[in-house]
């Protein structure tokens, strides 16, 4: 399996989300923009030219919304989740849907045909779906797998290049004799 970061989610209670708002606002040089679902209260930003996004996402009761979330893009949600429990993780919830608002769909899929003419023929409607998992350590994580069409707002076709991943095997390789002991050069 492989995952890319995609999504940072900020939780804040109900009726501080003003505060919450202008503070990131502030520490980015620019406001949040409300997202185009039903589902939830959340507001987002593109934070990196790689696709990832902030968003700060008004609480509801839910328990995933404790703390500062990471999400990743996934290929297979499904997948994902027997492969992370399998490896230790407990899932809190599994299968949500976050599909474009009726009301916003209009404008969702005009900007989809301006960044990605295919992506926007694609558009079903469907956003993602949304899978909340613990990792051993107690940490907890989101999963997301993209709706094709969605793929352009993610960067999901922005990956890493090679000199990248060669530079984090070096990288790797360095961390390993310096958890030995040795002096890295």
């Amino acid at each position: 399996m492989k995952a890319k970061l995609v999504h940072l989610e900020v939780p804040t209670d109900e009726g501080t989300q003003s505060n919450v708002l202008e503070f990131y606002a502030s520490l980015f040089g620019t406001q949040l923009a409300r997202s185009f679902t039903d589902v939830v209260e959340s507001y987002h930003l593109p934070i990196g030219r790689d696709g990832t996004w902030l968003s700060v996402h008004v609480r509801s009761g839910d328990a995933t919304a404790e703390q500062t979330v990471c999400h990743f893009a996934v290929d297979d949600l499904g997948a994902a989740v027997s492969e992370l429990t399998a490896a230790g993780g407990t899932v809190v919830a599994e299968n949500v849907e976050s599909e474009v608002s009726e009301r916003a769909a209009d404008f969702y899929k005009s900007s989809l045909e301006e960044k990605d003419p295919k992506g926007a023929e694609k558009y079903d409607g469907s956003f993602f779906k949304l899978a909340y998992i613990r990792d051993p350590g107690g940490n907890l994580l989101g999963l997301m797998e993209v709706a094709e069409s969605a793929n352009v707002w993610f960067g999901l076709d922005a990956t890493p290049t090679e000199e990248q991943m060669e530079g984090h095997r070096k990288t790797v390789a360095a961390g390993e004799r310096f958890i030995a002991g040795d002096t890295v050069s």
